[in-house]
């Protein structure tokens, strides 16, 4: 699975290597804009921000596209005759997801930082300010508790694992026999599905237990159990996909 994985991160990053760079170019792009013109050239600033945004959600597209064309697309036959396990490539594809997920999101949050950096010297900020604004934040996140946070950043992982699974499930699920004749439009159809049945799933829920959904009340209970709801739920898409994949393999 390791080499599995290590070829479709290698085979990703090769072809997008413009996604990597494109946040230091518009970053880079917004600072010369506000040192050679600050008023003149906000324009040019703001323009390079909405891109940076722009291309941010394009990375997430290709990181799905790229998944399908690998296993269900053009190069399909290569990767599923690979000699690994249908679980060992149902959590290569996972671990493809979120390490490109993870990567993409560190590198434009440095883009972000940057751009607010350069809003606010251009603002009239000093050094002392943004120290301030960060023993600001520092003093918040002290007042939630250390326990609050740790409830929040679980949440965080098992919203990614399970929203990866469900985009690995709905390409697997969309690309079989019955849908395969209609493309890429059949895993959009499963998502599409599989979306309305979790918000009926979870009205379900919430009428059990109303405190249990309630965003306003968030503490070490209920963000465990909704935390628990998302890793079964994650379990069942992924080895759903494993026994897609192993179906697959065994009728080829």
């Amino acid at each position: 699975m390791g080499k599995l994985l290590g070829h479709q991160l290698k085979r990703h990053f090769s072809k997008n290597y413009f996604l990597l760079l494109a946040p230091f170019i518009f970053a880079l792009l917004g600072f010369l804009s506000y040192t050679i013109s600050p008023d003149g050239e906000s324009v040019v600033f703001g323009l390079s921000f909405l891109c940076l945004s722009i291309i941010y959600c394009a990375a997430g597209i290709v990181i799905i596209l790229d998944d399908y064309n690998m296993f269900y697309g053009k190069t399909a036959m290569f990767y599923q005759s690979i000699p690994v396990s249908p679980a060992g490539k149902t959590f290569s594809r996972l671990f493809y997801y979120l390490i490109t997920f993870l990567v993409y999101s560190i590198i434009y949050g440095l883009g972000l930082f940057t751009f607010l950096g350069v809003a606010a010297t251009a603002e009239g900020a000093s050094i002392s300010d943004l120290k301030e604004i960060s023993e600001d934040i520092i003093d918040a996140m002290n007042g939630v508790g250390m326990d609050m946070i740790g409830i929040v950043l679980l949440l965080f992982v098992v919203v990614a694992f399970y929203v990866a699974s469900k985009f690995i499930f709905s390409i697997s699920l969309g690309s079989e026999k019955s849908l395969r004749r209609i493309g890429f439009a059949g895993p959009v159809l499963v998502y599409i599905g599989l979306s309305i049945l979790n918000i009926f799933l979870l009205s379900f829920l919430s009428r059990i237990d109303y405190s249990l959904f309630s965003t306003n009340n968030i503490n070490l209970v209920n963000g465990g159990m909704l935390s628990l709801v998302g890793i079964i739920a994650s379990a069942i898409l992924l080895t759903l996909t494993s026994l897609e994949v192993k179906h697959r393999t065994s009728v080829n």
